[in-house]
């Protein structure tokens, strides 16, 4: 990662998968070098297109008949090598569930398991999470 130094992972995973991925460590190596995690169980369908310059991520979730649950989301930057995202992405606001929990929280929450998954709040509020009245995380 330190050679190519990228700004977003995407990660291929099914839902409550038996292997437990992603792990936390890569969760937390991704979150250390600030990469914008973007993951199929919790996003969706993925899309990213670039023209060399610019950079479009659209998210689509759907239910298990195939019909659009959630609003797409869409995210741009410009130039590639620009190191400023723009304000949508940089009003993300990262939390943490786990896999068997009703609770959003902090990092570093003592309430969160070594199952925590990191969401974005907005994800976490449209996903019917309450906020941990431990860690008291920001809410919409």
């Amino acid at each position: 990662m330190d050679k190519v130094s990228p700004k977003y992972a995407v990660i291929c995973v099914g839902k409550d998968n038996s292997y437990g991925h992603p792990t936390n460590e890569v969760l937390t190596r991704l979150e250390n070098r600030n990469i914008k995690v973007y993951r199929t169980d919790l996003n969706g369908t993925i899309i990213m297109k670039s023209n060399g310059e610019d950079i479009s991520i659209k998210t689509v979730k759907t239910d298990t008949d195939g019909n659009t649950n959630k609003s797409t989301n869409e995210s741009n930057t410009s130039n590639v090598d620009n190191e400023n995202l723009n304000s949508s992405e940089e009003k993300s606001i990262i939390v943490y569930v786990t896999n068997s929990g009703k609770k959003y929280h902090k990092q570093g929450c003592s309430y969160l398991k070594s199952s925590k998954i990191q969401i974005e709040l907005e994800e976490a509020v449209n996903g019917g999470y309450e906020p941990c009245s431990i860690c008291k995380p920001q809410v919409i």
